[in-house]
């Protein structure tokens, strides 16, 4: 089995260095995408040791959190995914900040056995909190006037203007003359191969998907779910209820959530080992240099061995390898 790890990236080059040697004891290559807003070269440098097993992706898109340039980046993966020499088997969305919290042995179980990791939750004009307005109101996220707070006031102003109006407009999106059902999940998820060309194939034949979710509120988290979910393909999807958001609709990751995406150290990576997931999201070099030091030994415990010893050195908390390995 092959795997192509396609991989967003935009801080943190050491962090990025260590998530694709890691993952490169697998059989996979990596296909990146590095935000055209920083230096691409210290990520180059990190990935220099696997030759073309690592591939960066040109043209660089600017990347603003929630817009359409997230679809972009993620289109041009896919697509870079699917051109490969010896197709993959999987493809497997990631961030750079993220990091394995299973043994290699039990992902590459889980990926084969599964295939498609994947799942979503419908949304529609009656679903809780503010929900509907993910694809009602008009957002405008790769606003860049050259100032944050110029941005911010556009974006704001573009929203609750088109709130006003959102009664008005007509949102449903109609494929081959069938309605199709908006769903949400997270952007990291794992495709089969047929999966995978299936949803490139649906952006190509029909482009007004794609402009359908230009202007919809963080739509990479909506476009692939909602095309996949109402595919020939569907029934390889689960269908979820929007609950406790990310921890219930990602199907591979867990999310350390404060106020928002936090780091994990080593005081709560006891909680991402519990989770079961196969990541977890968000690393950082330094503050998670402990956390990671255990995940190494997680990840090399199982593992097909080599000459090397494993790398985490610190114990890990009792509970968390319990229900690890009751997973």
């Amino acid at each position: 089995m092959k795997i192509i790890f396609c991989i967003s990236a935009y801080r943190d080059p050491a962090h990025f260095g260590r998530l694709i040697g890691t993952l490169s004891r697998l059989p996979c290559e990596f296909r990146v995408h590095v935000d055209a807003r920083v230096d691409q070269a210290p990520f180059e440098a990190q990935a220099a040791g696997l030759g073309a097993r690592c591939r960066f992706i040109e043209p660089r898109v600017p990347v603003h959190w929630g817009g359409f340039s997230q679809v972009l980046y993620q289109a041009a993966l896919l697509r870079a995914a699917c051109a490969a020499t010896g197709p993959a088997d999987r493809v497997f969305f990631l961030s750079g900040a993220d990091y394995p919290i299973c043994s290699a042995s039990e992902m590459l179980e889980r990926i084969e056995r599964r295939g498609d990791l994947l799942c979503g939750a419908p949304i529609h004009r009656n679903s809780p909190g503010r929900a509907a307005d993910r694809y009602r109101l008009t957002n405008v996220r790769d606003t860049d006037l050259g100032a944050r707070f110029l941005n911010r006031a556009v974006i704001a102003a573009v929203r609750e203007g088109s709130r006003l109006v959102a009664g008005l407009r007509d949102r449903r999106l109609t494929v081959n003359g069938a309605e199709w059902q908006i769903y949400v999940g997270s952007s990291y998820f794992c495709l089969s191969a047929d999966t995978a060309r299936h949803a490139l194939a649906q952006i190509d034949a029909h482009p007004h998907v794609l402009e359908y979710f230009r202007y919809c509120f963080v739509p990479e988290e909506m476009i692939w779910h909602t095309i996949l979910m109402n595919s020939p393909y569907r029934d390889r999807f689960p269908v979820k209820e929007w609950a406790n958001w990310l921890a219930s609709l990602s199907e591979t990751h867990y999310f350390y959530y404060k106020e928002h995406i936090s780091v994990i150290d080593l005081e709560n990576v006891g909680d991402a080992l519990a989770s079961g997931k196969l990541f977890a999201r968000k690393f950082a070099s330094g503050r998670s240099d402990a956390a990671l030091a255990c995940l190494d030994g997680v990840w090399e415990a199982a593992s097909p061995r080599d000459d090397r010893e494993p790398a985490g050195q610190h114990e890990m908390p009792e509970a968390a390898v319990a229900s690890r390995q009751a997973t």
